[in-house]
């Protein structure tokens, strides 16, 4: 099944029907892990280039490819059609008929647009003690500045995504599997490695982060939800017991792609829970891990590792306080 490959196959396709920045004859490859959806990389036009970036259509619109290169399931010659709201992410429909069929095809005010990208993180079972003691540990590690709060968002990571399209919310969530997984690598030998007396944070310590494999993972679930994001926010009929849940918006997908991984984390981040303490508590964090992170945007690579390895007193407070929030209201164990 072509939803369950990590690597994207690639196809190449020539424009035979043009629609928003594409003419006919153009030629574009067309990247994915599902066969439903995939990104568009134009060849041989920088306009092109131009137009996609500064495009921001509500409305969607359709071309027709001819394949000119196979990728399964795709033969050489076959025509299909391609519709899209932001012309880098397409929905694909075989056939080439000039349009989708009518039943599948997106408006502004049906899904799959309406319905959003929603997150979800459940504290069931020993994750609130898990992260009352994460956080404790990493408490009594000094030295680490914006580092303590890049292990500690790894547990508050969603762990599961949904757009309302089967296939494209089962190829996602096997992205954010692979991208808690690698989170997960810097919660073992690394976290270790930082509780050893004297530890200080290295740039071969950061390198067993598993960086590289979170950032492959990140990427390619950004890819898969993008086409599917609205504006929208969580709203608080939303919110389940003992679930965190929260959007991921078309802005914030967008900045994603420039992003570090790190400070692409607190996005990932749902916040909205029944317990209006852990709302407030999460947001709160959140909501001051970007504007730490944020600082760090552009930095040059030495001059970020110095920064990130500073105190960050504000961004601790909001930790303490949230470690504070969920064992009150999740663990059922006494607050630190």
């Amino acid at each position: 099944m072509a939803g369950s490959l990590l690597v994207p196959q690639v196809a190449l396709l020539r424009v035979v029907a043009a629609g928003g920045p594409y003419a006919c004859g153009d030629v574009v490859s067309l990247a994915f892990n599902d066969a439903m959806v995939g990104r568009l990389i134009p060849h041989g036009a920088t306009q092109f280039r131009d137009a996609t970036a500064a495009c921001e259509a509500i409305v969607p619109e359709t071309i027709d490819v001819e394949v000119a290169l196979a990728a399964e399931p795709y033969e050489r010659g076959e025509r299909l059609t391609l519709s899209f709201v932001d012309p880098r992410f397409v929905r694909v429909f075989r056939g080439g008929s000039g349009a989708p069929p009518a039943a599948e095809m997106p408006t502004a005010a049906a899904p799959p647009l309406a319905h959003g990208v929603r997150l979800a993180l459940g504290w069931e079972a020993d994750r609130p003690q898990r992260f009352v003691r994460l956080v404790d540990t990493l408490f009594t590690i000094e030295r680490l500045g914006c580092y303590r709060h890049v292990l500690a968002l790894r547990l508050l990571v969603a762990d599961t995504i949904a757009t309302g399209a089967p296939a494209v919310d089962a190829a996602a969530n096997e992205h954010l599997g692979t991208l808690r997984a690698a989170l997960a690598q810097a919660l073992g030998r690394p976290l270790l490695d930082a509780c050893i007396p004297g530890f200080t944070v290295t740039p071969g310590w950061l390198d067993e982060r598993e960086e590289r494999r979170a950032a492959q993972a990140l990427a390619a679930l950004r890819s898969a939800v993008l086409p599917y994001a609205d504006d929208g926010e969580a709203q608080a009929g939303e919110a389940l017991a003992q679930r965190t849940v929260g959007r991921l918006s078309r802005e914030t997908l967008a900045a994603m792609a420039s992003g570090a991984l790190d400070a692409s984390l607190p996005a990932l981040v749902p916040c909205l829970a029944t317990v209006p303490a852990v709302t407030a508590a999460l947001t709160a964090y959140r909501g001051e891990a970007v504007r730490a992170f944020g600082r760090f945007a552009g930095v040059p690579g030495d001059a970020t590792f110095a920064a990130m390895t500073r105190p960050e007193p504000a961004l601790d407070d909001r930790l303490w306080s949230l470690a504070g929030a969920i064992a009150e209201s999740f663990g059922g164990i006494a607050a630190a």
